[in-house]
């Protein structure tokens, strides 16, 4: 314990530095300044141990590292309060098939334009998924279940984070400027293309309420298709490993211990077993968890790796967020 407590202490103080910016500075996204922090200490520690091998920054690695690990474990887990069936009982036939292309299409479009940009098939894969889905928390989810090559692992993950919400940004940002005319199709962009369901509520709360119901009932429904993709992905990534018949059976005890605690507490949220105080309490830890995560993810990835891919992750993640909203315009108009 000794050897993490200062690394998670310095993590901490960041996280709480990222948490006060973006209160200062409203809009500013808590995500991606964490991620930030530690891209910056990252760039910092390297320097300081170019100088001298021996600095005692070196013992900070390991605890920043662990929060990348335990932490982010812990925001996934708890995230899993969040998902609500009851909003699909209220989502139409048409507006389901709407969400599950905006989901499917991003997906796709990100494997095969990733592919096109010359990026590697996990970085494609996990921006597709957070364009599609829940942004930071989707991409989480997934990326102990996504191969790839084990080196470049905790990159994939940094670099999809970082272009996700750099783009997520820009969109809550721009949409509700160019569409707050048109409050119906606002509402639509809003739900279908912001990854952050925190930036969904929060740039939907201007609208009237069956307007904002409808984008948030929009974006709910692109996360639940979280919990069909993580079985699929289970599924598809041991199948072609000799591992019995029941193929399964046998992923599902291959899958990442977090996503059991996932799934538990999806059903205990439903159940409406926890009062709304446990779940306030809970909310703001899974926030504090999540973000404190972001920094260690920052800190890991490679500087070399991200001045050489990191621009193409990002536009990777524009276009899809482009194509998303040309989707939508265009089925609005129908």
């Amino acid at each position: 314990m000794n050897k993490v407590l200062p690394g998670i202490t310095l993590a901490v103080i960041l996280t709480i530095l990222a948490k006060l910016v973006s209160i200062l500075f409203i809009g500013l996204n808590l995500t991606l300044l964490a991620l930030g922090f530690g891209v910056i200490f990252r760039g910092i520690y390297d320097f300081v141990l170019f100088k001298n091998t021996d600095s005692p920054i070196r013992t900070l690695s390991t605890g920043v590292r662990f929060c990348g690990d335990k932490f982010l474990s812990l925001a996934i887990i708890l995230f899993g309060l969040k998902i609500n069936f009851a909003e699909i009982q209220v989502l139409g036939v048409n507006l389901f098939i709407f969400s599950l292309i905006i989901v499917l299409g991003s997906i796709f479009m990100g494997i095969w334009l990733g592919k096109f940009l010359g990026l590697d098939s996990k970085t494609s894969i996990l921006t597709g998924i957070g364009d599609g889905i829940c942004g930071s928390s989707a991409i989480a989810s997934v990326k102990d279940i996504i191969r790839g090559e084990q080196k470049d692992s905790e990159n994939s993950v940094a670099l999809s984070l970082g272009a996700i919400n750099l783009v997520g940004i820009l969109a809550l940002i721009i949409l509700p400027l160019a569409f707050n005319k048109n409050p119906e199709t606002l509402a639509r962009l809003l739900g279908g293309s912001l990854q952050s369901m925190g930036h969904v509520v929060a740039s939907a709360s201007v609208l009237p309420d069956p307007l904002f119901n409808l984008a948030t009932t929009i974006k709910m429904t692109r996360v639940i298709f979280l919990i069909p993709l993580i079985i699929f992905l289970l599924i598809f990534y041991n199948k072609s490993e000799k591992i019995g018949k029941n193929i399964a059976f046998t992923s599902f005890k291959r899958a990442p211990k977090y996503l059991y605690g996932f799934v538990f507490l999806i059903f205990i949220g439903n159940l409406n077993l926890l009062n709304q105080s446990i779940l306030s309490f809970l909310s703001i830890l899974n926030q504090f968890a999540f973000a404190l995560a972001m920094v260690g993810i920052g800190f890991a990835i490679s500087w070399s790796l991200f001045k050489k891919r990191g621009s193409k992750v990002v536009l990777l993640a524009f276009i899809i967020q482009v194509i998303q909203i040309s989707f939508i315009l265009l089925t609005s108009m129908l």
